[in-house]
Parts: C-alpha cells; sequence; structure tokens
C-alpha cells in the first residue's frame, strides 16, 4: 500500500471511529437525567450557547431582525452560537421544548457531530497535501496525519458539543495556509480571515495576530510589508464588525466578551489570597468591595451598562492584586501551567458521566479521577518524550526553523493565556500544533530502527 493510500485509509478509519463514538456519547448523554432539571451534555457554558443561538434564530431568521440587533449580548464566544442556530435552521432541529424554562430538546445532535468531524478531518487531509510539499517527505507527513487522525485526547472533542473541535479544524486551515510556497495576496487574506475566525470561534486567539505578523516579518517574500499590511487589515475588520455588533445591541463598543473581564477575579484571586494567608477571607474581601461599588454607582443587574461596568471593576481589583502579589502570582501560573499540560483522554466522557444526579461530587474531585492519574502521567510522558525527539530531529535537519520556532512560540503564547486556568481542555490547542513534532519524533524513531 503505497503513501497516499495510508493516509487516506487513516483519514476515512479516523472519521468513521469518530461518528461511533458520536453516536456513543449522544446514547448516553443526549438526555436529562431522572427528575433533574438539566440535559447531561447541554450544560454549563454549552447551555449559555444554546440559548444564545435560539434567540439569535429567533431574531434573525424567524422574526427578520437586522443581524446587529439579533440575539443576546456578546457574553461569550461569538462565533459558537451562530453556527448552532444555522445548523438548526437548515436541518429543521429543534434546540429547546421549552426556552423560557430551559428545557433542551433530546435528539437531532448527530448531524451536527457528523459535519463537525467531517469539516475536521477535511482540514487534515488539506493539511497533508500542504505538508507533504513543505517538507517533500511523505512518511513524516503521514506520521504526523496519524497523531492528528487518532490521538483520543484530540479525537474526543469531536463528538463533543463544546469549541475545540471546529477551532482545531480553523488551526489546521491556518497552518495548512502559513506553509504554502505562494503567499500571493489571496493567501495572505485567507490567513487573516481565517484568524479572525478563530478568535470569533474561541477569544484565546485574540492577540495570535502578532506572532503571526513577526513570522511574516522573518519570511523572504515579495512585497512583504503590503502583504502584512492585508492582513492586519483583513483582521481588523473582523474586529471592527465585532465591535459594531456590540455598539448596535448594547450601546457599548468592546470586543472581548463579559466573561474575560472578571475570569482572574473570580478564579485566581482566591488562590493569591490562600497563598498570602491572608487575615480576610476572598469572599469577605470581594462582598465588601462589590457592595461599596455596587452603592455608590447605583447598580441595577437588569442594565447591561451597569453589568459592564461592575465586570470591569472586578477586572481593576485583580489586576490590583496580582501587582501586589506578583511572585504568588507568577508561582501560581507556573503551577497551573505544568498542571494543564497533563492530558486526559476521558476528559469529555466523565464530565458529561457526572453531570448525573447519583454523582453528588463533581469530575475533579472523583476518584474515577484519581485512578486515571497513573495512566494519564504515563500517557503524558511518552507523548511528550517523543516530541522531544521531534525537537531534536527539527534542530538538527531542518531548514524551515523560522516555521518551527513560531509553532513553539505560539504553544507558548496559549499557555500563557489560559495555562493558567489550570484545566487540560485549554492545552488542546498546542496538542494541534505539536502534532508536528510527535510525528517529527515518530519519523526519528523508525528511521533509528531502519538503520539497526
Amino acid at each position: 500500500m503505497n503513501t497516499s493510500k495510508k493516509v487516506f485509509f487513516l483519514l476515512i478509519f479516523g472519521f468513521i471511529i469518530s461518528l461511533y463514538y458520536s453516536y456513543y456519547n449522544l446514547s448516553k448523554f443526549d438526555k436529562y437525567d431522572l427528575d433533574t432539571t438539566q440535559h447531561l451534555m447541554v450544560r454549563g457554558d454549552i447551555s449559555n450557547l444554546w440559548r444564545e443561538a435560539e434567540s439569535f434564530k429567533k431574531d434573525f431568521i424567524q422574526e427578520k431582525k437586522s443581524f446587529f440587533s439579533s440575539g443576546l449580548e456578546y457574553t461569550r464566544t461569538y462565533l459558537p452560537s451562530k453556527i448552532i442556530a444555522i445548523y438548526s435552521k437548515l436541518f429543521n432541529v429543534s434546540l429547546f421544548e421549552n426556552y423560557e424554562k430551559n428545557i433542551v430538546s433530546n435528539g437531532g445532535k448527530f448531524l451536527y457531530l457528523f459535519f463537525q468531524s467531517l469539516f475536521y478531518y477535511l482540514s487534515v487531509a488539506y493539511f497533508y497535501i500542504q505538508f507533504r510539499k513543505f517538507t517533500k517527505n511523505e512518511k513524516l507527513s503521514t506520521c504526523v496525519i496519524l497523531f492528528l487522525c487518532l490521538e483520543p485526547t484530540i479525537f474526543q472533542w469531536h463528538s463533543s458539543l463544546w469549541t475545540e473541535s471546529i477551532y482545531f479544524t480553523l488551526q489546521i486551515l491556518l497552518l495548512s495556509l502559513i506553509i504554502k510556497n505562494n503567499q500571493n495576496f489571496k493567501n495572505i487574506f485567507l490567513i487573516g480571515m481565517i484568524v479572525s475566525l478563530m478568535f470569533y470561534q474561541k477569544t484565546v486567539s485574540i492577540f495570535l495576530i502578532i506572532p503571526l505578523i513577526f513570522y511574516f516579518l522573518f519570511l523572504k517574500i515579495e512585497k512583504k510589508y503590503l502583504k502584512i499590511l492585508i492582513l492586519i487589515t483583513t483582521y481588523s475588520f473582523f474586529i471592527f464588525f465585532l465591535g459594531i455588533n456590540n455598539l448596535k445591541k448594547t450601546g457599548i463598543f468592546y470586543i472581548l466578551p463579559l466573561q474575560t473581564k472578571d475570569a482572574h477575579y473570580i478564579h485566581l484571586l482566591p488562590q493569591i489570597f490562600e497563598k498570602n494567608n491572608s487575615e480576610i477571607h476572598v469572599d469577605v474581601f470581594k462582598n465588601n468591595k462589590e457592595k461599596k461599588w455596587k452603592k455608590s454607582n447605583n447598580y441595577d443587574e437588569n442594565n447591561f451598562q451597569d453589568i459592564f461596568e461592575f465586570k470591569e471593576f472586578k477586572q481593576s481589583i485583580a489586576i490590583e492584586e496580582i501587582k501586589n502579589n506578583k511572585l504568588i502570582t507568577i508561582e501560581i501560573y507556573i503551577n497551573k501551567i505544568f498542571h494543564h499540560i497533563l492530558l486526559n483522554p476521558v476528559q469529555t466522557y466523565f464530565w458529561h458521566e457526572y453531570n448525573k444526579n447519583k454523582y453528588k461530587i463533581e469530575y475533579h474531585l472523583s476518584q474515577d479521577k484519581k485512578n486515571w492519574l497513573y495512566v494519564r502521567i504515563l500517557y503524558t510522558f511518552l507523548i511528550f518524550l517523543i516530541m522531544f525527539l521531534g525537537f531534536i530531529r527539527i534542530i538538527k535537519s531542518s531548514t524551515d526553523l523560522k516555521f518551527y520556532i513560531f509553532l513553539i512560540i505560539c504553544v507558548i503564547y496559549y499557555s500563557l493565556m489560559l495555562g493558567w486556568l489550570g484545566n487540560t481542555r485549554y492545552f488542546m490547542p498546542s496538542m494541534i500544533i505539536l502534532s508536528i513534532f510527535f510525528g517529527n519524533g515518530i519519523y526519528s524513531i523508525l528511521e533509528f530502527y531502519k538503520k539497526k
């Protein structure tokens, strides 16, 4: 079997297994548990996306309102709810049995997961074509594709309703466009559009344009500065569009959603107080600050502008405490970053499972997590060992070091942006990038075995 047929088999096999796992997940979790009012899959952030999608569909598609005035205020990622709304309309899928009571419809989700997986594996196929041209090495390209098709910590997200799978697809398309030999104006425009959609899909990409600009600055391409200007202009257009959308809807021009404004206040502040052995409990500290601010600003919880300003106030408090506790904050960041790289190939399954009423604790506190810990440590060690071998091979033999340096910078970028939360889910974008290092590692092992 030649290399191209092997890759085709990998893609088809990965896609079929992904569909089977999607069917398995839906059969177990696309329902309500006993007498609870919480859906096992559409819960938490996903539930909020579902509500935003239903609101947008009702306003824009059914009631024919303007795009800018349709839907709820921008409080989290922008694109996912629009994708869900379009899917719901195109395939006549009902998202809710009762929107007011937040009762989600069971069924109708398989096609969504089908297309999610399909687009991912098509993007991997496109990446294989471009990466094979880039490296002029079919065997190496196949090793990378093997990882992208079947690696379980990546694979699991295609069968879930979180935002990761579509983001992976956009990441792979971005890498495919970056490594093309002909960086013409059209390609640069597409790169700008893809990185913009990545920000729309997950807000972590807000500053990803910066390492991208520096990468092109060091490339030898014709009309370099004009092309970089096109890249910046394209990205700026999407950012401005989002800001105008928010201005029309809320009267405030803003880019980052509300959930990003008080993230440090919610997640980091308690850790700083705990490490600092503060005499004041963090909840007491927060309560005093919040009450004082609300009173002095006549806070109205039903007024979006008041909510926005309150979130910004929380952000300012967090920044002040971070400045006053720099060493503690750095220590927390480092500890959490090391935790968030511990791979978890069963994360989505147990998140769904622990939504069941019979569990009295959350998954991260459970015995199941402890039981899987040593397996995860061993798996993570093996994966990173192979990636390290790939890193060594790249240093020794690659003539495209600028590209690989760009990849490393992107991994560092993701870790700094989200690693402080300590959630293994937020390491997943880095795994797409590190697939190239893993592929190089497998290739070096095969070459060593061949010589021996």
